[in-house]
Protein backbone atom coordinates (compact mmCIF):
# COMPACT_ATOMS: atom_id res chain seq x y z
CA UNK A 1 0.00 0.00 0.00
CA UNK A 2 2.85 2.55 0.81
CA UNK A 3 4.65 1.79 -2.73
CA UNK A 4 1.24 2.43 -4.38
CA UNK A 5 1.33 5.67 -2.53
CA UNK A 6 4.42 6.58 -3.29
CA UNK A 7 3.92 5.72 -7.04
CA UNK A 8 0.70 7.92 -6.93
CA UNK A 9 2.29 10.92 -5.51
CA UNK A 10 5.30 10.81 -8.15
CA UNK A 11 2.59 10.63 -10.57
CA UNK A 12 0.63 13.93 -9.47
CA UNK A 13 4.60 15.58 -8.79
CA UNK A 14 5.79 14.97 -12.50
CA UNK A 15 2.45 16.29 -13.78
CA UNK A 16 1.00 18.34 -11.84
CA UNK A 17 4.31 21.33 -11.52
CA UNK A 18 5.62 23.19 -13.78
CA UNK A 19 8.25 26.28 -13.85
CA UNK A 20 8.03 28.63 -16.46
CA UNK A 21 10.33 29.14 -19.72
CA UNK A 22 9.20 31.64 -21.75
CA UNK A 23 8.39 31.71 -25.71
CA UNK A 24 11.24 31.29 -28.00
CA UNK A 25 9.69 33.31 -31.11
CA UNK A 26 13.37 32.91 -32.59
CA UNK A 27 12.44 29.30 -32.93
CA UNK A 28 8.60 29.06 -33.92
CA UNK A 29 9.89 31.31 -36.92
CA UNK A 30 12.03 28.38 -37.61
CA UNK A 31 9.28 25.72 -37.42
CA UNK A 32 7.39 27.83 -40.25
CA UNK A 33 10.06 27.56 -42.97
CA UNK A 34 9.72 26.08 -46.09
CA UNK A 35 12.54 23.51 -47.62
CA UNK A 36 14.72 25.75 -49.69
CA UNK A 37 16.98 24.35 -52.74
CA UNK A 38 20.95 25.21 -52.49
CA UNK A 39 20.49 29.16 -52.96
CA UNK A 40 23.39 30.00 -55.78
CA UNK A 41 24.59 33.36 -57.17
CA UNK A 42 22.20 33.10 -60.74
CA UNK A 43 19.33 31.85 -58.28
CA UNK A 44 19.60 35.36 -56.48
CA UNK A 45 20.29 37.10 -59.73
CA UNK A 46 16.66 35.50 -61.21
CA UNK A 47 14.93 36.68 -57.69
CA UNK A 48 16.13 40.11 -58.40
CA UNK A 49 15.01 40.24 -61.99
CA UNK A 50 11.47 39.01 -60.91
CA UNK A 51 8.45 41.87 -61.44
CA UNK A 52 4.91 41.99 -61.00
CA UNK A 53 2.58 40.90 -63.23
CA UNK A 54 -0.82 40.25 -62.03
CA UNK A 55 -3.77 41.79 -63.87
CA UNK A 56 -6.52 42.42 -61.36
CA UNK A 57 -9.05 40.76 -60.42
CA UNK A 58 -6.94 37.62 -59.69
CA UNK A 59 -7.87 34.07 -58.81
CA UNK A 60 -6.44 33.67 -55.79
CA UNK A 61 -5.47 30.25 -54.63
CA UNK A 62 -4.77 29.81 -50.80
CA UNK A 63 -2.60 26.77 -48.92
CA UNK A 64 -2.32 25.97 -45.42
CA UNK A 65 0.76 24.58 -44.17
CA UNK A 66 0.58 22.09 -41.62
CA UNK A 67 1.88 23.10 -38.70
CA UNK A 68 4.61 20.98 -36.78
CA UNK A 69 3.30 19.56 -33.27
CA UNK A 70 3.67 21.17 -29.94
CA UNK A 71 6.52 19.62 -27.71
CA UNK A 72 6.44 19.89 -24.16
CA UNK A 73 8.51 17.69 -21.90
CA UNK A 74 7.85 14.31 -22.91
CA UNK A 75 4.15 15.48 -24.92
CA UNK A 76 3.60 16.76 -27.73
CA UNK A 77 0.17 17.49 -29.66
CA UNK A 78 -0.87 17.94 -33.05
CA UNK A 79 -2.03 21.72 -34.91
CA UNK A 80 -4.21 21.57 -37.56
CA UNK A 81 -6.67 24.36 -39.28
CA UNK A 82 -10.06 23.88 -38.90
CA UNK A 83 -12.75 25.32 -40.64
CA UNK A 84 -13.20 28.13 -38.50
CA UNK A 85 -9.51 29.04 -39.72
CA UNK A 86 -10.29 28.25 -42.94
CA UNK A 87 -13.26 30.17 -43.07
CA UNK A 88 -12.44 33.29 -41.34
CA UNK A 89 -9.59 34.12 -43.87
CA UNK A 90 -11.93 33.08 -46.47
CA UNK A 91 -14.85 35.73 -45.70
CA UNK A 92 -12.32 38.19 -47.09
CA UNK A 93 -13.70 37.11 -50.41
CA UNK A 94 -16.76 39.51 -50.91
CA UNK A 95 -14.36 42.35 -49.66
CA UNK A 96 -12.13 41.68 -51.80
CA UNK A 97 -14.27 41.13 -55.00
CA UNK A 98 -16.59 44.44 -54.70
CA UNK A 99 -12.58 46.04 -54.67
CA UNK A 100 -11.98 44.31 -57.59
CA UNK A 101 -9.03 42.74 -56.17
CA UNK A 102 -10.10 38.86 -56.82
CA UNK A 103 -12.26 37.48 -59.19
CA UNK A 104 -12.40 33.59 -56.54
CA UNK A 105 -10.70 32.44 -53.72
CA UNK A 106 -10.09 28.80 -53.81
CA UNK A 107 -8.14 26.41 -51.19
CA UNK A 108 -5.60 24.34 -52.04
CA UNK A 109 -5.88 20.44 -51.14
CA UNK A 110 -2.97 19.09 -49.63
CA UNK A 111 -3.03 16.10 -51.64
CA UNK A 112 -2.10 17.85 -54.69
CA UNK A 113 1.15 19.62 -52.90
CA UNK A 114 3.88 16.88 -53.62
CA UNK A 115 6.83 16.99 -50.95
CA UNK A 116 9.83 16.11 -51.80
CA UNK A 117 13.18 14.49 -49.81
CA UNK A 118 13.55 17.95 -48.01
CA UNK A 119 9.85 18.88 -47.28
CA UNK A 120 7.71 20.95 -49.38
CA UNK A 121 9.19 23.82 -51.16
CA UNK A 122 7.90 27.00 -52.73
CA UNK A 123 7.91 25.06 -56.38
CA UNK A 124 5.48 22.42 -54.77
CA UNK A 125 3.15 24.49 -53.64
CA UNK A 126 2.96 26.87 -57.17
CA UNK A 127 2.52 23.91 -59.16
CA UNK A 128 -0.45 22.69 -57.30
CA UNK A 129 -1.70 26.39 -56.76
CA UNK A 130 -1.74 26.32 -60.73
CA UNK A 131 -3.74 23.42 -60.84
CA UNK A 132 -6.20 25.31 -59.83
CA UNK A 133 -5.72 27.81 -62.43
CA UNK A 134 -5.06 30.55 -59.71
CA UNK A 135 -2.93 33.68 -60.44
CA UNK A 136 -1.37 33.73 -57.42
CA UNK A 137 -0.99 31.71 -53.61
CA UNK A 138 -1.44 32.94 -50.75
CA UNK A 139 0.55 30.38 -48.23
CA UNK A 140 -0.83 30.69 -44.96
CA UNK A 141 1.97 29.00 -42.14
CA UNK A 142 1.34 28.79 -38.32
CA UNK A 143 3.43 28.05 -34.96
CA UNK A 144 2.26 27.35 -31.52
CA UNK A 145 4.33 27.11 -28.07
CA UNK A 146 3.16 26.39 -24.62
CA UNK A 147 4.47 27.69 -21.63
CA UNK A 148 3.23 26.08 -17.89
CA UNK A 149 4.17 27.21 -14.54
CA UNK A 150 2.39 25.96 -10.86
CA UNK A 151 1.74 28.07 -8.29
CA UNK A 152 1.21 27.54 -4.45
CA UNK A 153 -1.97 25.35 -4.64
CA UNK A 154 -0.14 23.00 -6.55
CA UNK A 155 0.84 21.45 -3.31
CA UNK A 156 -2.62 20.31 -2.79
CA UNK A 157 -2.48 17.82 -5.82
CA UNK A 158 -0.59 15.39 -3.04
CA UNK A 159 -3.91 14.90 -1.81
CA UNK A 160 -4.86 13.68 -5.13
CA UNK A 161 -8.26 15.21 -5.25
CA UNK A 162 -6.60 18.13 -5.31
CA UNK A 163 -6.04 18.05 -8.79
CA UNK A 164 -9.58 18.43 -9.66
CA UNK A 165 -10.21 20.80 -7.31
CA UNK A 166 -7.08 23.17 -6.94
CA UNK A 167 -6.29 25.80 -9.57
CA UNK A 168 -2.47 25.24 -9.13
CA UNK A 169 -1.80 25.31 -12.79
CA UNK A 170 -0.89 28.29 -15.17
CA UNK A 171 -1.42 27.37 -19.04
CA UNK A 172 0.32 30.00 -21.30
CA UNK A 173 -0.59 29.73 -25.75
CA UNK A 174 1.23 31.34 -27.89
CA UNK A 175 0.40 30.92 -31.29
CA UNK A 176 2.06 33.11 -34.38
CA UNK A 177 0.99 33.01 -38.18
CA UNK A 178 2.92 33.93 -41.14
CA UNK A 179 1.35 34.76 -44.74
CA UNK A 180 3.22 35.54 -47.48
CA UNK A 181 1.27 36.15 -51.48
CA UNK A 182 3.60 35.02 -54.31
CA UNK A 183 3.02 35.08 -58.29
CA UNK A 184 2.48 31.73 -59.60
CA UNK A 185 4.26 32.13 -62.46
CA UNK A 186 7.59 33.99 -61.57
CA UNK A 187 7.26 33.83 -57.75
CA UNK A 188 7.47 37.19 -57.33
CA UNK A 189 6.74 38.27 -54.20
CA UNK A 190 3.54 40.61 -53.02
CA UNK A 191 3.52 41.03 -49.15
CA UNK A 192 4.40 39.12 -46.30
CA UNK A 193 2.22 39.27 -42.84
CA UNK A 194 3.44 38.12 -39.05
CA UNK A 195 1.10 37.93 -36.45
CA UNK A 196 0.65 36.58 -33.11
CA UNK A 197 -1.86 35.96 -30.05
CA UNK A 198 -1.92 34.29 -27.36
CA UNK A 199 -4.21 33.03 -24.73
CA UNK A 200 -4.35 31.17 -20.92
CA UNK A 201 -5.94 29.89 -17.84
CA UNK A 202 -5.38 28.59 -14.65
CA UNK A 203 -7.22 25.61 -13.59
CA UNK A 204 -6.77 22.34 -11.80
CA UNK A 205 -3.78 20.26 -13.57
CA UNK A 206 -6.84 17.65 -14.50
CA UNK A 207 -8.82 19.84 -16.18
CA UNK A 208 -6.69 21.72 -18.05
CA UNK A 209 -6.64 21.33 -21.54
CA UNK A 210 -4.23 23.14 -23.40
CA UNK A 211 -4.88 22.13 -26.62
CA UNK A 212 -8.14 24.55 -26.32
CA UNK A 213 -5.61 27.06 -25.11
CA UNK A 214 -3.71 26.66 -28.17
CA UNK A 215 -6.73 26.51 -30.39
CA UNK A 216 -8.18 30.08 -28.74
CA UNK A 217 -4.63 31.62 -29.37
CA UNK A 218 -5.14 30.41 -32.88
CA UNK A 219 -8.40 31.96 -33.61
CA UNK A 220 -7.29 35.13 -32.10
CA UNK A 221 -4.05 35.07 -34.66
CA UNK A 222 -5.68 34.35 -37.32
CA UNK A 223 -8.75 36.71 -36.89
CA UNK A 224 -5.77 39.51 -36.74
CA UNK A 225 -4.20 38.01 -39.36
CA UNK A 226 -7.41 38.19 -41.67
CA UNK A 227 -7.58 42.43 -40.58
CA UNK A 228 -3.88 42.99 -41.84
CA UNK A 229 -4.22 40.92 -45.15
CA UNK A 230 -7.38 42.42 -46.26
CA UNK A 231 -6.32 45.89 -45.97
CA UNK A 232 -2.56 44.25 -47.63
CA UNK A 233 -4.20 43.14 -50.49
CA UNK A 234 -6.63 46.07 -51.07
CA UNK A 235 -3.95 48.47 -51.54
CA UNK A 236 -1.78 46.15 -54.30
CA UNK A 237 -4.49 47.55 -57.02
CA UNK A 238 -2.69 50.77 -55.81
Amino acid sequence: MRKLLIAMLAMVLATGCYSARGFDRGALREQMGLATPEITDQEIEKTLSRTPQLKFPIRLAVYFMTPQKIQYDWRSWDITWDDHDKSSLLSMAEDLKSSGIVSDIVIVSDTLVTRGEHGITLKDIRLAAARYTADAVLIVRGAAEVDMDSNILSILYLTIVGCWLAPGTRCDALFMTDAVLLDIRNEYLYLSEETEATDHAVKPVALLKETVIVANAKRKAVGILRRELLQRLKNLKG
